[in-house]
């Protein structure tokens, strides 16, 4: 069921502290002058590895702190929003399935030579970061209350501008011309780059390997999410 209302509002102030520190330990070591000198100091692996606890460890809290935060009433619950919020979510694990799957010079994810360009980024060239995003704006609008409102607006927000700030990244480090020849396949946007026809449809073996962990990865998240978080996000379907 929902989480429950019959607590007194109260000031979310582990919540928010938890979202700040969230952001911070995320964008810090993203600054162009920050993440070198670590790398040169902890060595490129143990950078990936304290990153890699950091995140986990931040996102837990995170998400700790969203359970027992009280709950605060926006708007009623309706069958509609977790309608939308389901599909937003089968296509956030496709994006996860291609993030995990494919590699990926030009986003975060899987690492890969720079001029290894995937036929499947052709979809969008930031799968992890688009999946992001979509978990977050699919639970913004699935619950209803200030303290999801906090923490999932701000996380979706983030999500799709960092896309703008990685490709400004990518373009500095390899310069204009390889920038736009690495690129040109690609798009932000999701299909941008096939609807205009800058790049081809992806392989069919490939795409049916992404979508079928993406369904995989769908259906284990909708039946462990009750038990792990609570809440079953299809509770309010007939």
């Amino acid at each position: 069921g929902d989480r429950t209302i019959s607590r007194p509002p109260a000031v979310m102030g582990e919540l928010i502290l938890a979202l700040i520190v969230f952001f911070a330990s995320h964008a810090g070591p993203a600054m162009p002058r920050v993440r070198p000198r670590l790398i040169c100091r902890l060595g490129r692996a143990g950078y990936l590895a304290i990153y890699s606890a950091v995140s986990v460890a931040t996102t837990a809290w995170l998400l700790a702190a969203l359970i027992t935060a009280p709950v605060v009433p926006l708007w009623p619950p309706a069958p509609w929003q977790h309608a939308v919020a389901a599909g937003a979510m089968l296509l956030a694990c496709i994006a996860l399935a291609a993030a995990l799957l494919v590699p990926n010079p030009l986003s975060v994810g899987r690492p890969a030579p720079p001029d290894r360009i995937a036929p499947l980024l052709a979809v969008t060239r930031h799968p992890l970061l688009l999946a992001l995003g979509l978990w977050a704006a699919a639970h913004a609008l699935a619950n209803g209350d200030l303290a999801a409102q906090i923490v999932f607006v701000p996380l979706a927000l983030f999500s799709f501008a960092f896309m703008a700030v990685i490709d400004r990244r990518r373009r500095r480090d390899w310069g204009e011309a390889a920038w736009r020849a690495r690129s040109a396949s690609t798009s932000l946007l999701p299909f941008a780059a096939l609807v205009s026809g800058r790049a081809a449809a992806p392989g069919f073996p490939q795409t049916v390997a992404v979508g079928a962990t993406g369904l995989a990865l769908f259906a284990a998240l909708a039946a462990l999410h009750g038990r792990i978080i609570g809440m079953d996000p299809f509770w309010l379907w007939p």
